[in-house]
């Protein structure tokens, strides 16, 4: 069985492990400024030849065209379409550090072949939607030659930076209108887009090094009647990487201590 994986916070009062429920996130709120943001196909060229560009698209020196095409790409793509972000493996060190809170969090696998993956949402205006697709990762920005392109873009949210190549991201763009869950709206904030998805399709789940032991029998007792794998990561005591057994209510303990002196174990 394919699984893919994705490291998260743990966060009592969200009850993820009550509703199962999944953040998509909106251009916005990526971490990378240059995440779903194009480049300027003009600028790449030689200041000749850019100047040779917009005298040929003469409507591209118009102030005002830009500022419609801006307002229609604010209310296009980028404002119905959320985005959602796995990954290959669940032993990435700066994964857990960046996106599990410093290895206090979870890393939860998903079976990579189950329909929420694959076409349980679609989109009848814009493409790539519904299906997960890996990330590109490449040295050159996609560009766009005219704004108007981007109203409906997303054939270029699928690549990234070479920067970011460790992450082995795979996403999947849904569509927010579908959302299971919003909140947000009524105290006048970002709102926030959540998707359900059904606990059988949960294979694993990868308890942090640093996660406090109430939190692990908390998850643990959660999960009791589901069929999930409940592993725990552990610092190896030689090498920079992590090692995995299988959590125990009654075998769980604080042995790192002895070869993470210095750690405060909870």
């Amino acid at each position: 069985m394919n699984l893919i994986y994705k490291y998260m916070q743990f966060v009592k009062e969200y009850e993820y492990f009550d509703k199962f429920l999944l953040k998509a996130s909106r251009y916005s709120e990526f971490n990378d400024p240059f995440d779903l943001v194009q480049g300027d196909y003009a600028a790449s060229l030689p200041k000749k030849e850019r100047k040779e560009f917009y005298e040929a698209m003469e409507h591209l020196n118009d102030p005002l065209y830009h500022l419609e095409n801006y307002l229609d790409i604010e209310a296009g793509a980028r404002a119905s379409i959320g985005v959602m972000c796995f990954t290959e493996s669940y032993k990435n060190l700066l994964m857990w550090a960046h996106y599990a809170n410093n290895h206090t969090g979870v890393c939860v696998g998903y079976d990579y072949d189950c329909n929420f993956f694959h076409n349980k949402y679609s989109s009848n205006y814009y493409d790539n939607v519904g299906e997960i697709r890996k990330v590109t990762y490449t040295k050159k920005r996609p560009k766009y030659a005219d704004p108007y392109h981007l109203v409906n873009e997303t054939c270029e949210w699928f690549k990234k930076s070479k920067e970011w190549k460790y992450e082995e991201e795979h996403r999947i763009l849904l569509p927010i209108d579908d959302a299971s869950y919003r909140d947000g709206w009524e105290n006048n904030v970002s709102p926030i887009f959540l998707f359900g998805i059904e606990p059988e399709y949960i294979k694993k789940v990868i308890l942090g090094c640093r996660m406090a032991d109430e939190n692990k029998k908390y998850i643990y007792e959660k999960l009791s009647s589901y069929d999930i794998q409940i592993i725990e990561a552990k610092p190896h005591p030689a090498h920079y990487k992590l090692t995995f057994s299988e959590y125990s209510l009654n075998n769980s303990s604080n042995s790192n201590v002895v070869y993470n002196l210095g750690m405060d174990i909870k």
